[in-house]
């Protein structure tokens, strides 16, 4: 009955305990009990020396040599070959390579380079070591020649044991690897993922999420949306790593969910890019009040167009500094307060701002003194000149009436042209009637003169 061999696995990595023979350079030697601070149980240390008394020499956790001499019990190991690159097999039998002198008889193969009369990868058998010690062996030209201590492998016979030991320390190895591989790729605080299953809080598949907390439980991961309210917890299998590009496309959607109507904006084209529906008069960097929202279709009131049209994406929330109001423009009055004696819907003028808490002080915009001229922000709300403009004559911004003296800003196809003057015959909405039968928009025209003005020269 052949000799029982006994084997050790150690973090996936397959040994023969060693009993037959003293150590050698390559060896491996493991503490199951430490005497010493600086040598770790259950971990391999490989022998780098072997000195004049056959003592094992190992590099400890301080980074010195350390003499196994010096702390006590410990076991020798043989790293066992855990890939099939280790396994050789020739003439019906298999072999390992192992780190270690030759004696006669030993098989051996130069895995390297071939020299003038040997071959890289092909097996030889050592005949006899000369007085050097080198193995002397039969090259391919029938000669006897002999290979330099280092500079070879040697090969011993695998049993059925050996083999499944390999094959189960291959298993081990991957399992290990497997294990570092999942462990590598769990998410942690602060990562993105994204939901593909929903889970007991019915979070819809493809959200992104943040993680907050891993209590490592079943279901160990706590989440927040992008906006940062609370989203659930969730299981390792419901969560998946979120990409840069998800995690960005998740934050642009948050912000377009951030626009609308009311919300102030400021209006963002990339350098050398133009507006999708054109820049009529608004310019980069406006900053104006959202109108409607329609999809990706958004209606904006900027200082010098009103109802201007842009794409979601065009646009951005404005700052508060960026929505700051300033030193010579016009706001509208929208809160009644102590500090100041204008009336709810008064348009006035911004002439200071000192920055406190009753920053702005206004006057009329004809240039009137108020009894109290101080404002605070909430106070007040941006207007374009051109709502000063309209409102100085009572009405609303493109509020039209029967009577009004307006100029045509386009041609009619008749013999009334752009640029021509005309009278209002009637306004319905944004439908209206001039020159004795001409029907169009509101669109079409700009105001000359109200019709309170003719009635007044009239009058006079």
């Amino acid at each position: 009955m052949g000799k029982q061999l006994n084997f050790k696995t150690v973090n996936g990595v397959q040994y023969r305990v060693v009993t037959d023979r003293e150590a050698q350079v390559g060896d491996y030697v493991l503490y199951d009990v430490s005497l010493r601070s600086y040598i770790e149980e259950g971990k391999p240390y490989e022998v780098v020396r072997v000195d004049s008394c056959d003592d094992p020499q190992i590099i400890d956790e301080d980074g010195d040599e350390f003499d196994t001499a010096y702390s006590g019990a410990y076991e020798l190991l043989e790293k066992i070959g855990s890939v099939l690159n280790d396994l050789v097999t020739h003439e019906g039998v298999t072999y390992r390579k192992v780190v270690r002198d030759a004696k006669p008889g030993d098989k051996f193969v130069v895995p390297n380079e071939s020299a003038m009369d040997y071959t890289a990868g092909k097996i030889y058998e050592i005949i006899r070591l000369d007085r050097d010690g080198d193995p002397r062996f039969i090259d391919d030209i029938d000669d006897e020649y002999h290979v330099v201590s280092g500079s070879y492998t040697v090969l011993e016979p695998v049993t059925i044991d050996e083999e499944l030991s390999v094959a189960q320390a291959r298993v081990a190895e991957l399992e290990a690897k497997k294990k570092e591989l999942v462990e590598a790729n769990r998410l942690k605080v602060g990562d993105y993922a994204k939901v593909v299953v929903p889970g007991e809080w019915c979070v819809p598949v493809g959200r992104i999420v943040e993680v907050i907390e891993d209590d490592e439980t079943y279901m160990p991961f706590r989440t927040k949306k992008l906006n940062g309210d609370f989203t659930g917890w969730f299981r390792v299998h419901e969560l998946v790593r979120a990409t840069d590009e998800e995690v960005a496309e998740a934050r642009c959607q948050l912000d377009r969910n951030k626009i609308k109507p009311g919300v102030t904006v400021r209006l963002v084209i990339e350098v050398g890019k133009y507006p999708k529906h054109g820049w009529g008069d608004a310019s980069n960097g406006d900053i104006g009040k959202v109108r409607t929202v329609d999809g990706s279709s958004v209606r904006v009131d900027f200082p010098n167009q009103s109802d201007w049209k842009a794409h979601i994406d065009e646009l951005t929330i404005a700052t508060e500094e960026e929505t700051r109001l300033l030193v010579g423009e016009y706001a509208k009055v929208v809160a009644n307060g102590s500090d100041h004696s204008a009336n709810n819907g008064d348009f006035v003028k911004i002439v200071r701002d000192d920055r406190s808490k009753l920053p702005f002080r206004c006057e009329t915009v004809d240039g009137k003194v108020l009894r109290r001229p101080w404002f605070q922000a909430s106070d007040l709300t941006r207007v374009s000149d051109e709502e000063v403009k309209w409102a100085g004559i009572g009405r609303k911004v493109g509020e039209f009436k029967a009577g009004d003296i307006v100029r045509l800003n386009r041609n009619t196809g008749g013999h009334l042209r752009q640029g021509d003057i005309t009278v209002l015959d009637y306004v319905r909405g944004t439908s209206i009637g001039f020159g004795e039968g001409y029907v169009g928009e509101t669109d079409w025209i700009e105001m000359v003169a109200p019709v309170e003005s003719t009635v007044k020269l009239k009058a006079s």
